[in-house]
């Protein structure tokens, strides 16, 4: 196998919590993340953390399939029951993909959140 694209992105959680705060009606989770992702993040004290995170895998995987203008709600971070994160897609992401298989690793503090994304062929 070889690698096709990495990518990397960091959020900063404090920028990602303005964001949510002013977000009262819902149109900026709406537009990045999948209902699954909203309501795994919402479940937690720390939801700001949680989409900071799924935010960088986000900018990542564009990062590592070499395309920033693809649509973000259409890359879904998804958890194995080992924790393990992984990514799932759809629409015209799904097409780009095929044939690859993309690695994902995420990190977050309350400040900091980062995400690593490796595609390889």
């Amino acid at each position: 196998m070889a690698i096709h694209g990495i990518g990397m992105d960091v959020v900063d959680v404090a920028r990602m919590k303005k964001i949510l705060a002013r977000d009262d009606r819902l149109f900026f989770r709406k537009k990045i993340f999948s209902p699954t992702e909203i309501k795994y993040c919402e479940q937690s004290v720390n939801s700001a953390e949680r989409y900071s995170v799924r935010f960088a895998a986000k900018e990542a995987c564009l990062k590592a399939i070499g395309d920033p203008s693809l649509p973000l709600n259409e890359i879904i971070v998804e958890k194995k029951k080992t924790g393990k994160p992984f990514l799932v897609f759809g629409g015209s992401i799904q097409k780009r993909v095929e044939g690859y298989h993309l690695h994902l690793t995420l990190s977050h503090t309350k400040n900091y959140a980062c995400a690593v994304v490796v595609m390889e062929e």
